[in-house]
């Protein structure tokens, strides 16, 4: 990265963050050439601490209908298939019901626990 990108990347918040990793995620379609957001990181001169942002703005693409796809130890890239973006989805799903199931769980540890009490601190 040549010393204007880098104190451009410097700069780079919200969506123009969005647009910047859309960007380079648009040369990945397949996920033969998925591209870690630790890579990300390495594009946008940002350390390895940055991965939290990279996570939320490609959330936020993906909330705005971008068809981003991820797996586990592989990483981030564009769907070049239909069965791609359903894997993504259908793993997606498979998280968000793992919470769910988790603060049902929760609650009712609570309520056994505290029977129902709610705590004024």
């Amino acid at each position: 990265m040549d010393t204007q990108a880098y104190k451009n990347a410097q700069r780079i918040s919200g969506e123009e963050l969005q647009n910047v990793i859309l960007g380079h995620l648009r040369l990945h379609v397949g996920k033969h050439v998925a591209i870690t957001d630790e890579y990300i990181c390495q594009l946008l001169g940002k350390p390895i601490s940055f991965e939290r942002a990279v996570r939320m703005a490609i959330n936020k693409l993906r909330k705005r209908g971008e068809l981003i796809c991820s797996e586990s130890g592989v990483g981030y890239w564009m769907a070049s298939s239909l069965e791609e973006a359903l894997h993504t989805s259908a793993d997606l799903r498979s998280r968000a019901t793992d919470m769910f199931d988790t603060a049902n769980t929760i609650e009712q540890s609570a309520q056994r626990e505290f029977g129902g009490q709610r705590s004024l601190v």
